[in-house]
């Protein structure tokens, strides 16, 4: 969360959602790992509008070049997949 605090807001209001797609992307960046399969099964690269109430309502659109763009950006510095199933991690 350090690195995304250091970083500029992606987008604020309905535009805030851009910053999940940031967020993806430090997480690869930071562990030096391609989590694409982590965060797709989380629903993070799901195409379409969702309304969120947390602090004011907010309608997000998702859109297809903005996952293909997180999708890019991570596949471009060609990380490794985790070696395990990190969705089966429990704390």
């Amino acid at each position: 969360m350090e690195e995304m605090r250091r970083r500029p807001d992606a987008g604020r209001g309905d535009d805030a959602i851009r910053n999940q797609f940031e967020f993806v992307k430090i997480c690869c960046d930071v562990a030096k790992l391609d989590l694409t399969d982590f965060f797709d099964q989380w629903g993070f690269f799901r195409v379409g509008e969702i309304t969120v109430k947390d602090y004011g309502t907010f309608r997000y659109q998702i859109t297809q070049p903005m996952v293909d763009d997180a999708r890019s950006y991570i596949a471009k510095r060609k990380y490794q997949k985790p070696e395990v199933d990190i969705t089966l991690v429990e704390d």
